[in-house]
């Protein structure tokens, strides 16, 4: 008997027919072909296998079976070798839409030629469906070419797969494409667009922010022959919103109104959504007001949108409770929603409150996941209690099973807390469940022993992480020295030397300016009897909430340079004091005093510092990159801040009122913030210009927290950091616009010097 492997790779599957027979015996006893054949048995690939299999029962198989390769290999047995069966339409959409689901897409080709060649008469869904996954997977060209293959089988395209297309274009921000697709519906597609397909367009120009362009199509609608819908004016709504323009969102939701239309929930959440970014929570607050006397009930994106907005404002215990009516109405909060509500009520020192958040979830059968546990966790610890966290990860244990990060978190609180022992049991439960540790793991630990005064145990862990492949971060090596050199270990040092020159990771500028300057520092403290002179301190005129300040407080920190921080009030006037405006005639903070030398301006300060200490450059040595940093640093120190000050914005308010000021605002940055997005988009790694941080983000991320705080702004290093901290805290910039920015915030954001410069760190700082 031939028995054929059940489990193949499915690339080989796809291509399996006949061919799948191969001669083992000798076949001398063997007259003819047909006798050859017949003497083989095909083993079926699962048991038991149906005597008599339907179309409808192939499909409940593949269905639900979870294995791919498996499923494929039901869906050619039965083709191939079940007596008197023939596959249908309905068995090849059915593996196809499993394939496409679950993004199996190479043996997908091959499906449908064996679909076309075998005349079988087909369905558009099958169409719509590949479309639909090919939109999900981004992969935009490959639905487009399924799109324009429909008629080769016999099929003919109607709107229905034109609209399911451009919403797939629509998602890969193809705008251009769904114009382009929209415009030759008729002429080269023979199809008639329909109300759902103008909407779809509207969306489409009002993503691409031609919000003008989108109310000319929904003026030439009726010439279309057709009504334009609710739907309709919410996607221009929507369009006002993104751009911060609420008196053009307001207009359009008044259209609504007079034409006798009742808003659904979505139109006034859209409009609901508009205020929040742009920190006009009261406003917000009125339209659910309205929405509710108006009997419409709030959906689950209502519910969202209102507590994402009570958390920004610092309400996390009316969040709380539109939590428990959002709960009450059987809707199921999302899992990053209910980690912005703990992790708001824990910023606000309510940690016991996130606690009875956490087990309400419980009661109301919303089971926490390992975000929103992990997150309770991390604050637990973070507050010294470590045993209510381990009380907590065991009552979610019993119900889940932990994830890495669950068990990283509680093993950092740990380690921090100097309970090295439970730390160890929980790193022996975590192996003995399957759930291999990480290089986080492993550093915590390392910390955890360093800390704890047990450094060669930490050298003894530093060795195991190589051994398992795991890289030590910037910090691991740092502190493993620091704590040596504090032993007086210096041949444990040269172990850690020799570790990190023979192997073979990436080990970058700071981690090595670490190892030598603590090993050099040590051995020349034990062995000079010569004090060197310290060098001459810097003096830095600074105020804690500017954002130039801050950029040259985190430039100073990178260089590692100590300063004297000398505070400005702004709010007190002190910048027109005589004494101030010898420094600086301008009056403006910063102003750095290095010996006779006296520089303002943070974007000349920084370039002066660049030149005279060339310790740990911002700017890299590439003559490309070293462009992209200064062309950053100027977009941000020009183009965005300029137009954000203080008296700027006092002006505009006089002029225009408050609620312009905010609008104001958040236009100029987000211009600006588009512009950097697509300067940096193809050059960034964690950092603004790859690797290392610079010039670039050193601007950027105080921008940024300003912007979004504040402004509204939806979301390089130096320069960029703390111009995007500014942008999104004070400005409420919604980073979700910017990825790359924000990865780039979130990078420098965990960055030591970073954090050192944050204003609430500052001595002027008011708390």
């Amino acid at each position: 008997m031939f028995r054929h492997r059940q489990l193949q790779p499915i690339g080989r599957v796809a291509a399996a027919n006949h061919g799948i027979l191969h001669s083992i015996t000798t076949v001398s006893s063997v007259e003819t072909e047909s006798q050859l054949l017949n003497s083989y048995t095909v083993t079926p690939p699962i048991k038991p296998w149906p005597q008599k299999l339907t179309h409808k029962r192939l499909c409940s198989i593949i269905t639900h079976q979870q294995n791919l390769d498996l499923a494929l290999q039901i869906f050619h047995y039965a083709g191939n070798y079940h007596p008197n069966f023939h596959h249908s339409y309905d068995t090849y959409h059915s593996i196809i839409h499993k394939l496409s689901r679950l993004r199996a897409f190479d043996p997908i080709a091959s499906l449908l030629n064996e679909l076309r060649n075998s005349r079988i008469k087909c369905g558009e869904n099958l169409f719509i469906t590949l479309i639909r996954n090919y939109g999900i997977a981004s992969r935009p060209k490959e639905a487009i070419k399924i799109f324009l293959r429909i008629n080769d089988f016999g099929v003919k395209r109607s709107v229905r797969s034109l609209n399911t297309l451009l919403n797939a274009l629509v998602q890969n921000k193809k705008y251009d494409s769904v114009y382009f697709m929209f415009k030759n519906s008729q002429k080269r597609f023979e199809i008639v667009p329909n109300v759902f397909t103008c909407n779809i367009l509207l969306k489409a120009l009002c993503k691409k922010d031609d919000v003008e362009g989108a109310v000319k199509v929904l003026d030439e609608m009726p010439g279309m022959g057709m009504v334009p819908n609710v739907v309709s004016y919410t996607t221009i709504m929507g369009g006002y919103v993104d751009r911060g323009d609420m008196v053009g969102a307001k207009g359009v939701f008044y259209q609504i109104l007079d034409r006798g239309w009742l808003p659904d929930a979505t139109t006034y959440t859209v409009l609901m959504d508009g205020f929040c970014k742009l920190g006009r929570f009261v406003d917000a607050t009125k339209v659910m007001d309205e929405m509710e006397e108006n009997g419409v009930e709030p959906n689950d994106v209502t519910y969202s949108v209102m507590i994402e907005a009570l958390c920004k404002e610092k309400k996390s215990g009316e969040a709380v409770n539109m939590v428990r009516d959002m709960l009450d109405k059987k809707y199921i909060p999302s899992s990053a929603l209910c980690c912005r509500v703990i992790d708001a009520l824990c910023r606000e020192g309510k940690v016991e409150e996130a606690c009875e958040l956490w087990k309400m979830l419980l009661l109301k059968n919303c089971t926490p996941d390992n975000a929103i546990s992990s997150t309770l966790i991390h604050w637990l610890c973070k507050e010294g209690k470590v045993w209510e966290a381990r009380k907590l990860f065991d009552e979610f244990d019993r119900g889940s099973i932990p994830s890495v990060l669950t068990y990283n978190t509680l093993i950092a609180g740990m380690c921090d807390s100097g309970e090295l022992c439970e730390a160890g049991r929980l790193w022996d439960d975590m192996v003995e469940r399957g759930c291999p540790p990480n290089s986080f793991t492993y550093n915590m630990l390392i910390k955890g022993f360093c800390k704890a005064g047990h450094a060669k145990e930490g050298v003894r862990v530093l060795e195991e992480m190589l051994d398992r492949g795991c890289s030590p971060n910037e910090s691991t090596y740092s502190v493993l020295i620091e704590a040596l050199c504090d032993s007086g270990c210096e041949a444990d040092i040269s172990n850690v030397l020799d570790i990190a020159a023979s192997c073979k990771l990436e080990i970058n500028y700071d981690s090595w300016r670490v190892l030598v300057e603590k090993f050099v520092t040590s051995h020349a403290n034990r062995h000079s009897p010569v004090d060197s002179s310290p060098a001459p301190k810097l003096v830095l005129y600074s105020y804690w909430q500017s954002s130039c300040s801050w950029r040259v407080r985190f430039g100073l920190n990178l260089k590692g340079l100590s300063y004297e921080y000398r505070a400005v009030n702004l709010a007190k006037w002190e910048q027109f004091t005589s004494e101030f405006g010898k420094l600086n005639p301008l009056r403006y903070v910063p102003v750095l005093v290095d010996g006779d030398v006296v520089v303002s301006d943070s974007y000349a300060i920084l370039l002066c510092l660049e030149e005279k200490y060339p310790q740990k450059p911002l700017l890299p040595a590439d003559p490309r990159l070293r462009a992209i940093n200064l062309q950053a640093a100027g977009i941000v120190s020009s183009s965005i801040q300029p137009l954000h000050m203080l008296s700027l914005l006092k002006y505009v308010e006089q002029k225009m009122g408050p609620e312009e000021q905010q609008a104001w605002a958040h236009v100029h940055i987000e211009k600006g913030f588009f512009a950097l997005e697509k300067l940096l988009k193809d050059c960034a790694g964690p950092y603004a210009t790859g690797e290392g941080v610079y010039m670039a983000d050193v601007f950027l991320a105080p921008q940024i927290a300003l912007a979004t705080k504040r402004f509204n702004v939806d979301m390089a290093d130096v320069f960029l950091a703390p111009q995007i901290e500014v942008a999104a805290k004070r400005f409420n910039v919604d980073m979700s616009k910017f990825p790359t920015l924000g990865a780039v915030y979130e990078s420098c954001n965990a960055l030591p010097e970073f954090q050192a410069s944050v204003p609430d760190r500052q001595p002027d700082a008011a708390h």
